[in-house]
């Protein structure tokens, strides 16, 4: 009977001090979890803007019609490019316009191929924040039927001095189709 009682109240303990855990003075219905997303959503809810982002702009003598075009059901353009500090690393960003013309919403990321070189050498990919103008989560919003939106991807510089090559092709080409632009900084 004794060892009973024992089971019983430990096992009361327990129950009284779970429940009681991360229950502190929470008056306004936020945990820290959400705190954090929305701080992180805050920060890359804003437009993709490269008027405002600072850095050094880069230039291009590639013909429009290699830069932009139609490649399956998208419109795509290779916008603008600039280079910027990435915690001491040169960094470039480079935006596009995506135009859906497909018949279900889709991302940027989820149907399009961004490479991008430097001296025939692929560049890493990187995440750039904290930088207004900038919004590296635009690629992965879903684009419904006949809409256009702004995005942006970020590399790490192998040589500011030499160019930038950008190609952007179809996930699942029907044919090789491919834009170009070349950057210079």
């Amino acid at each position: 009977m004794k060892k009973n009682l024992m089971i019983i109240t430990a096992a009361l303990i327990l129950v009284l001090s779970v429940s009681g855990c991360g229950k502190k003075n929470n008056t306004n219905g936020t945990t820290p979890q959400s705190t954090a997303q929305t701080d992180v959503s805050d920060a890359y809810s804003q437009p993709a803007d490269m008027d405002k982002v600072p850095g050094e702009a880069a230039s291009s003598d590639t013909e429009k019609e290699k830069y932009t075009g139609k490649l399956g059901n998208y419109e795509v353009t290779i916008e603008d490019a600039k280079i910027v500090d990435n915690n001491g690393q040169d960094a470039v960003i480079v935006s596009f316009e995506f135009k859906n013309k497909s018949d279900s919403a889709v991302p940027f990321s989820g149907v399009m191929d961004v490479m991008a070189y430097q001296d025939g050498i692929k560049l890493p990919g990187t995440v750039i924040s904290n930088i207004e103008g900038v919004n590296m989560l635009a690629i992965a919003e879903h684009v419904e039927k006949g809409d256009s939106i702004k995005v942006q991807q970020a590399y790490s510089l192998r040589d500011k001095s030499l160019p930038l090559e950008i190609e952007v092709r179809e996930f699942n080409p029907s044919d090789d189709s491919a834009l170009v632009k070349v950057f210079n900084f």
